[in-house]
Order: structure tokens, then sequence, then C-alpha cells
């Protein structure tokens, strides 16, 4: 063999030596990505349940102000319609009581 075989063929030995690290060297980071989106999926899975959670919880928080809400101004109406009932009576009472009074003064 001459010299330039024996030299082209460690230069290929060393070639596909690093090709195979290469390839194991990219195979170990692929490996390491998968795990890491796995990671990242779940992280994310997690995330979307406790966001659709705090939504429903949200919700359900709205809708029971707006309850509240619709309970507050119907009181707020009763209140006002009864103490326009009161207002009325006591122009009655008064009324009353100043008719009682002319006839008091009346019979006198």
């Amino acid at each position: 063999m001459s010299p330039f075989e024996i030299l082209s063929t460690v230069i290929m030995l060393v070639t596909i030596a690093l090709v195979v690290a290469a390839k194991i060297f990219t195979a170990q980071k692929i490996t390491m990505m998968k795990v890491q989106i796995a990671q990242v999926a779940h992280i994310r899975q997690d995330a979307a349940s406790r966001l659709k959670s705090a939504q429903s919880q949200k919700g359900v928080a709205d809708q029971g102000q707006r309850v509240l809400v619709d309970k507050r101004n119907k009181l707020v109406k009763k209140i006002a319609k009864l103490k326009e009932e009161i207002a009325a009576m006591e122009k009655e009472e008064s009324a009353r009581k100043q008719r009682t009074s002319m006839r008091k003064v009346d019979l006198e």
C-alpha cells in the first residue's frame, strides 16, 4: 500500500468515527428535546386546566354577583314603594287628625 492509500484510509476512518459520534450526539440531543417537549406539553396542559377552572369560578362569581345586584335592585324598589306608602299613610293620618280637630272645634 502506498502512503497515499494509507493516509486516505486513515482520513476515511476518522471521518466515519466523527460521523458516528455526530449521529450519537444528535440522537441524544433529540431525545433530550423530546423530553423537554413532553414536559412543556404537560405544563401547558396543566396551565390550561387551571385556566379553565379559574374561568368557570369567575363565571360562577359573576353570576352570583348578578343575582345579588338583581336582588338589591328589587329591594331598593320595594323600599321606595314602602316609603311612598308610609308617606301616604302619614299624610292621611295628619289629614285625619286635622279633620278630628276641626270637628272638635265645630262641636264646641
